[in-house]
């Protein structure tokens, strides 16, 4: 037995704060240098965690209310980006947000846009899948993002895990309004796929605007399935649903 000697603990989370923008609705660039003194831990811990990322969180809100906010143009290093020029890109969001791609207005074309739901959580935009793995080649190199927000109203941060995640999403056109008497194809995401049947259980909070089937089942080896929603009989225009 050794006595007198500790072992440094790969965090599970590395946070680091940025923002808020100076003005609302307007892009700001941000720049998180991939460095231990940058969130704020060892440089034996970071070299452990960099060694195993499984994603990169982008916090998009900075109010505490409603609120929506955009993201575009993300870099990591000389080994990842994300542009959104034709699509979201397999970016997904956690928190309590709807997270839809919008195909231009951004830095540069398109980006992706998150819609607060207001239920008192934290909004963010997730790295896809692809992104995990070794990241010790980066340290030294830079995160860099393009953000924008409705209300811009204190600072917000990014967060790298460690451990495993898994992911669902909805991914919807980027008109994510349907007209009276019609309807629209949403996928069912998930991420990493299953080598089993996955059933998906859906709700409407409104059935009076929106309809949806009460289960989407994503086949074995497969990373979607699809539903359709639908405009509701007797719908009124403007009527909303989660």
């Amino acid at each position: 037995m050794l006595s007198g000697i500790t072992y440094a603990q790969t965090p599970e989370v590395l946070t680091a704060p940025y923002g808020p923008p100076a003005t609302a609705n307007e892009w700001t660039k941000y720049t998180i240098p991939l460095t231990a003194a940058t969130f704020n831990v060892s440089e034996e811990a970071f070299q452990q965690a960099m060694a195993n990322i499984t994603s990169l969180w982008i916090r998009t809100e900075m109010h505490s209310g409603y609120d929506v906010g955009g993201l575009d143009e993300v870099r990591v290093g000389d080994a990842y980006l994300s542009n959104f020029d034709s699509s979201s890109e397999s970016w997904t969001s956690g928190g309590d947000g709807t997270m839809t791609y919008v195909p231009s207005g951004g830095v540069n074309g398109g980006y992706i846009q998150i819609e607060d739901w207001a239920t008192g959580d934290w909004h963010y935009m997730i790295s896809p899948f692809s992104w995990a793995g070794n990241w010790s080649g980066l340290i030294g190199q830079d995160i860099e993002f393009w953000m924008k927000t409705d209300k811009p109203s204190y600072a917000a941060e990014i967060r790298l895990t460690t451990t495993p995640i898994s992911r669902l999403a909805l991914n919807v056109s980027e008109n994510f309004t349907i007209p009276l008497n019609d309807s629209l194809l949403i996928q069912v995401a998930i991420d990493p796929v299953s080598s089993q049947d996955v059933t998906v259980t859906l709700s409407s909070s409104s059935n009076t605007c929106i309809t949806i089937p009460p289960q989407a089942v994503i086949p074995a080896g497969e990373s979607q399935g699809a539903v359709y929603a639908h405009s509701a009989p007797g719908a009124t225009m403007g009527c909303q649903s989660v």
